[in-house]
């Protein structure tokens, strides 16, 4: 089962809504066999989407919201201009490497090949096609991240008074097979983080307390993530 494609008329929806689909995505289980199947694999390549060909790091104010679609690409602009100002990876590069260590320390799965170039796609909660990651990758199963972290100033739904800020943090992962298009595993996580600062004090000093925040939140949804893959808490 994979997320759905919407057409380009919805883009305002990545900035009005909380991406509901991250709530209602299916959270696959691993059965046994395949999970042998991966320990078998060798160098199973993991990508990670880019939001239009940006780090997926969007920087919202309420005017983006009022201006729609259009509105979409100036905030997502603004935050691939801040990452490449503030010198911030990719935000789900920190995800994507926890994510492997702690598969490597508890599952025996090892042999992974990141792919250090992110693949562009229009939506931070779609999947790649699966013809396009095997032209790009050949028959292989491939662990894929999608996603976003949103940083922004709120209060109480008033845009207008900016005395605390937010980042809020939505990932997916799946393992799947491109030889049959089978999706062995799959999983999403969220992850918050809001203070009682103003927007200005999460961007100071080149950004120290926006990077700490990316951070925590890739640590909480990797932990999420690899929960979900060993079976615990389920």
């Amino acid at each position: 089962m994979q997320l759905s494609t919407r057409p380009a008329s919805h883009l305002s929806l990545i900035l009005l809504g909380t991406l509901a689909l991250y709530g209602c995505a299916p959270n696959i289980a691993i059965d046994e066999s395949e999970r042998g199947y991966l320990k078998q694999a060798s160098a199973i390549p993991v990508v990670l989407n880019s939001l239009l060909g940006s780090g997926n790091l969007i920087v919202p104010n309420w005017r983006d919201a009022l201006a729609g679609p259009g509105g979409v690409y100036v905030a997502v602009k603004r935050g691939k201009n801040q990452s490449r100002k503030m010198d911030i990876p990719h935000i789900l590069a920190p995800l994507r490497d926890r994510f492997i260590s702690r598969l490597k320390n508890e599952t025996g799965i090892y042999n992974f090949k990141i792919e250090n170039d992110p693949i562009v796609n229009t939506f931070s909660d779609t999947w790649i096609p699966v013809e396009d990651l095997k032209a790009k990758l050949g028959n292989t199963v491939v662990l894929e991240f999608n996603g976003e972290a949103r940083a922004r100033a709120v209060v109480n739904g008033t845009p207008f008074v900016k005395n605390h800020s937010v980042v809020r943090y939505f990932a997916h992962a799946r393992f799947v097979r491109l030889d049959d298009g089978k999706t062995l595993w799959e999983t999403h996580c969220e992850a918050r983080q809001l203070e009682r600062i103003n927007f200005e004090s999460l961007m100071a000093n080149e950004g120290a307390l926006l990077k700490n925040w990316l951070e925590k939140s890739a640590h909480e949804c990797a932990k999420q993530m690899s929960d979900h893959f060993i079976g615990r808490g389920a």
